[in-house]
């Protein structure tokens, strides 16, 4: 949350360049711990038959996300507008917080 109010404050090409590696590492570490979660929960409720439903719904949501989320970006570019920029950023970067909320929320 941090590197978004620097870069609502001040974009460059050194702070955008900081918060992509950032907000990489972060999500890339979050997705580990989904995946580990995703294989307990499979383990835990005894739906090992359905494992790759389960996997594949996963998966297509994620991608839906992903197209989303790119849909977004082109349109933030069209736009031309540092601001529609900034907000998809916001927008982006609030996803995390809610993505870990319900990865805990997973354990309950």
């Amino acid at each position: 949350m941090i590197s978004v109010i620097g870069l609502l404050l001040n974009i460059s090409r050194v702070t955008l360049i900081i918060y992509c590696f950032t907000y990489s590492i972060t999500i890339c570490i979050i997705d580990t711990a989904f995946n580990t979660k995703k294989g307990d929960l499979i383990k835990n409720y005894v739906i090992e038959k359905y494992n790759v439903e389960y996997v594949m719904i996963c998966e297509t949501f994620t991608e839906i996300g992903n197209v989303f989320g790119y849909t977004l970006m082109l349109i933030a570019g069209l736009v031309g507008s540092i601001l529609s920029f900034k907000i998809l950023l916001l927008l982006v970067t609030l996803c995390v917080p809610i993505f870990t909320k319900l990865l805990i929320d997973i354990d309950k």
